[in-house]
């Protein structure tokens, strides 16, 4: 089966600064596609704490309203007339965090954030097998997730130019909700000027994952649970990802780049 879609997105941010450098930033943003829609806005005020400027604190907050359109596909299973749904979700997001300068050479970062998620929150396109018959005469019938998700976790950065030539960027998040879900993220990025011209940078990122307390891969697993579903993005898994890129210039406003 094919299956055509396409995207249309735009966004808009507006950043203010004031007399004592303070800065807000205010955003609108939409995007399109033929089966899913979204609207968002969002602002972050930042202050800083001392006339050094060494050091700030930033809070942020964003309200995205969603819409998606539930299509009833499995006519010959759920005996249903193939039409869609239009269902709705919410999403909050809010952050506080604090940067200080540390020297001339390193900055450190922490924030702390809290997301609530309301509304349709299933997977449109995702079904489960309930009361699992041998002659194929079992249930196939959408996931079934909570209505409602909070979250919240904190994100620290750090950076350090131990030399004129080389810097290190390392960024960890731990997340955790209310559907049972924690997850840890470690990113680590270097970047080397071998020169005026070559800077190469090489890059590690693991994240772990624990299951959804209402994840089951297996088809013979769920009866008449209230909440069910098989995604793997909600199983208990890990990843890793290996980095590495360069960056040439050729001229003093020309560069060119590859990353894998």
């Amino acid at each position: 089966m094919e299956y055509d879609d396409k995207r249309i997105a735009m966004g808009l941010l507006l950043t203010t600064r004031f007399e004592n450098r303070d800065e807000l930033v205010v955003g609108v943003s939409r995007s399109n596609e033929k089966d899913f829609y979204s609207s968002e806005i969002s602002s972050e005020y930042m202050h800083w704490l001392s006339d050094s400027k060494n050091n700030s604190i930033s809070f942020g907050l964003s309200y995205q309203f969603n819409q998606i359109l539930k299509y009833c596909s499995n006519v010959s299973v759920d005996g249903c007339s193939g039409a869609s749904e239009e269902m709705r979700a919410h999403a909050i997001n809010t952050q506080l965090s604090f940067s200080q300068n540390i020297d001339s050479h390193s900055n450190a970062k922490i924030a702390l954030f809290y997301i609530q998620d309301s509304g349709y929150l299933d997977n449109p396109y995702l079904n489960i097998i309930r009361n699992y018959q041998a002659d194929a005469s079992s249930d196939i019938v959408g996931e079934s997730r909570p209505d409602s998700k909070k979250a919240y976790g904190v994100a620290l950065k750090y950076a350090n130019a131990f030399t004129d030539s080389f810097t290190l960027h390392l960024d960890y998040r731990y997340y955790r909700d209310d559907w049972e879900i924690n997850s840890h993220t470690l990113d680590l990025n270097t970047y080397y000027e071998l020169n005026d011209d070559w800077l190469f940078k090489v890059g590690l990122r693991t994240y772990i994952q624990s299951e959804a307390s209402f994840y089951n891969a297996s088809p013979k697993f769920f009866t008449n649970q209230l909440y069910a579903s098989s995604d793997q993005r909600l199983s208990d898994f890990n990843a890793i990802t290996y980095k590495s890129a360069f960056d040439y210039k050729i001229y003093e406003d020309t560069s060119i780049n590859l990353g894998v």
